[in-house]
């Protein structure tokens, strides 16, 4: 019996790797997770960011409440005082050491009555150096002011009686929020202005 020679014949897997491509695709799996991870990164650190500045966004706002309280309550300081017979500062606003007028701007050197009642225009005092108003603790905030009685303006036209002569009472009241631990600071400045009838009386208009 006579057998024929075969030849095998060799075929080349389509799926294999030519020659000088091995580990191309664990190279380009490690590009794409390089990518992944670059892309993660990037919005994690976004993400971050938005938290940070929502966070000083809603630091601001507290601090910028806290002094604006302080301005509130200190044109009623203003107010009450000029209401008082012998303009002083009523005794409520600093008779125990949570009102929010220091015992030492009330009853030393040039006082707070001093300064409301005109008779130390523009004062040297300031809310840092020696506040007219001190609360410790507004919204986790440490706040001082300072009342400072700048001018009068007297009305045209008014009758020779001190006593019914009107004028304008012009006042300036600097409210500091700060937060030392995280140096978070936050001023308000404001103009008040007190039309009064005679020396002292119930404010009629403020601005």
């Amino acid at each position: 019996m006579q057998m024929r020679p075969t030849r095998a014949m060799e075929q080349q897997d389509p799926v294999a790797p030519q020659h000088g491509e091995e580990g191309i695709a664990l190279l380009t799996t490690l590009v794409i997770l390089l990518i992944m991870t670059v892309l993660g990164l990037g919005a994690v650190a976004v993400t971050a960011l938005e938290n940070q500045i929502a966070g000083f966004q809603r630091t601001g706002e507290s601090g910028t409440s806290a002094a604006e309280s302080c301005v509130g309550t200190s044109v009623n300081i203003i107010r009450q005082t000029l209401a008082t017979g012998d303009l002083t500062v009523p005794a409520a606003f600093y008779a125990t050491a949570n009102d929010p007028v220091p015992n030492s701007a009330a009853t030393t050197g040039v006082t707070l009555s001093m300064e409301i009642a005109g008779q130390s225009p523009n004062d040297s005092d300031t809310a840092i150096g020696a506040p007219d108003y001190l609360q410790t603790n507004i919204n986790g905030y440490r706040v001082q002011g300072d009342i400072d009685f700048l001018y009068r303006v007297q009305k045209a036209g008014n009758g020779q009686d001190t006593d019914e002569q009107v004028s304008d009472m012009v006042y300036r009241v600097d409210c500091l929020a700060t937060v030392t631990a995280v140096g978070s600071e936050s001023r308000v400045v404001a103009i008040y202005v007190c039309t009064l009838a005679g020396l002292k009386g119930e404010c009629q208009k403020q601005i």
